[in-house]
């Protein structure tokens, strides 16, 4: 794959010094600002002029406006889902991603990649069919042209999921954009926004791709590993009392916290730094038993992976503003889903005066985050409890603006472990829209597939969708919301049947 990266970080610079100019819009979530992040910092050591978007999806109707860009138009952590229209632009497009492909127009086997992409354009090629495939259209020039004079324009699609079929959880959109990064000069420092996007992805850093950038990171001293929690705050009472992922039942009680520090026989203002690691340990085993997971079969393999989640092996990013993986890509993260990108994209480019402002903004989420699960928990064994319960999901309609897809993932993660988990979100912008995420835990991980059931469900409706087999999103017409759940529960359960 390593020719195939190269050619794309070639195909990026010839356009980009025709155009004299990139023009970048990149999912606002952490993923999408780290590799934004990387490929500005890139750029900007290459002398090329860009102007960065920071933006919540890819809608029908900002597609169709990408067509008066000005630029290289180069599209990170989105624009695979929507495929279908952006080969409609009459412009040069690099789409970076790592997602999966919208429901195919008619194709005799959509098993196949090859043959789902070329469904899209029977003009398709692909770069040894590893993860590259360049879209070629010849349109027809309607100013200043002889009769029949044709101009020639592609997408380059750098996508190892979308040409193989295969959804990996070894790589995402930032780890790509670092790869890319490496062929445009000596740009190695980045790898720790390469692992942070990675974390913000919830990839795994053991294997693929990834394992490949932070073994280059830890032995380059970009990155350093340390053992211990995987929590981080000012002291041990602000990281129990903000922690929400890893979730635990004392967040948002200081009460608990303090009560829960006393009987640990651990000073609630001592730094995590600062304890020993049978501290740590300890802490994390008493945590664990806290947890409150469904009575079932499925308890020991969820109680096992809580346990991993609160203590192992978390990384430093040594070149980074912020130190900690977790916490770099926390507030990154909340950055964008506040709508202030930019903020994000500043600590990307390692700008310190935008710290103290980021971190107010994650501290906020944070806060909207405590007060939704403080809502689950306390009514969910009452019969009016927040979250419903469908033959092959549980739903929620989230009160807090900015925090869906993030819940979506801790809900699913740490308590409702045995169903997918659909949050949706109907009093965002605009008004006439509900926003959709869902998520599996690692439990059903290869038994149900999201991406096509929200997708699929969401075209229904009149909406639109896409994702991941474990994490996926749709954005569907306000009022469909009961015809949407329905429908996704249908098709999960069919997923479900076809495996039993």
């Amino acid at each position: 794959m390593e020719e195939e990266i190269k050619a794309v970080a070639e195909e990026i610079l010839r356009r980009a010094e025709e155009e004299g100019f990139v023009r970048i819009f990149a999912h606002y979530d952490a993923d999408g600002l780290t590799s934004a992040g990387i490929l500005c910092n890139a750029f900007l050591r290459r002398g090329i002029s860009f102007h960065t978007s920071i933006i919540p999806k890819l809608s029908p109707q900002l597609v169709k406006a990408l067509g008066a860009e000005e630029g290289l138009i180069l599209l990170c952590d989105m624009g695979t889902a929507q495929l279908d229209l952006v080969l409609e632009l009459p412009k040069d497009v690099v789409i970076i991603d790592h997602h999966a492909p919208p429901p195919p127009p008619e194709t005799e086997d959509a098993d196949d990649a090859s043959a789902v992409l070329s469904a899209f354009s029977p003009s398709v090629s692909f770069l040894r069919k590893k993860a590259v495939a360049i879209f070629s259209e010849r349109e027809a020039k309607t100013e200043g042209a002889d009769a029949g004079g044709r101009e020639e324009h592609s997408i380059l699609l750098l996508n190892p999921v979308a040409v193989t079929g295969k959804d990996e959880d070894a790589f995402c959109a930032a780890s790509l954009a670092y790869l890319v990064a490496k062929h445009l000069g000596a740009n190695e420092d980045l790898a720790g926004l390469a692992i942070a996007g990675a974390l913000g992805d919830r990839q795994e850093l053991t294997e693929g791709i990834n394992r490949k950038i932070l073994d280059e990171a830890l032995d380059a001293g970009v990155v350093s590993a340390r053992r211990g929690l995987k929590l981080y705050g000012e002291n041990l009472k602000d990281a129990l009392l903000f922690s929400t992922d890893p979730y635990t039942e004392l967040a948002g009680s200081p009460e608990s916290v303090e009560a829960f520090c006393k009987e640990m026989n651990v000073p609630a203002e001592r730094k995590i730094s600062e304890l020993s690691e049978e501290e740590q340990r300890r802490i994390a085993d008493a945590l664990v038993a806290l947890l409150h997971t469904p009575e079932n079969e499925g308890e020991k393999g969820a109680a096992g992976l809580y346990a991993d989640a609160l203590f192992g092996t978390s990384y430093v990013l040594n070149e980074e503003v912020i130190p900690s993986a977790y916490e770099f890509m926390r507030v990154v993260d909340a950055c964008g889903r506040f709508g202030k990108g930019g903020i994000g994209l500043a600590l990307c480019l390692r700008d310190e005066s935008m710290l103290d402002e980021a971190r107010r903004l994650h501290r906020k989420f944070q806060t909207k985050l405590v007060l939704e699960l403080r809502r689950v928990r306390e009514s969910r064994n009452s019969a009016a409890s927040a979250v419903k319960e469908m033959p092959n999901l549980y739903y929620f309609f989230v009160r807090e603006r900015g925090i869906t897809g993030v819940l979506a993932g801790i809900l699913a993660r740490y308590i409702f472990v045995d169903k997918p988990v659909v949050v949706l979100n109907t009093i965002g912008k605009p008004e006439n829209e509900t926003k959709i995420s869902a998520r599996c835990g690692t439990l059903l991980k290869g038994v149900v597939d999201l991406s096509t059931a929200v997708s699929v469900a969401a075209l229904k409706v009149g909406g639109f969708g896409g994702g991941h087999p474990s994490a996926a999103g749709a954005s569907i017409p306000a009022g469909t919301e009961k015809a949407f759940i329905e429908e996704v529960n249908r098709i999960v359960g069919e997923q479900r049947k076809s495996l039993t």
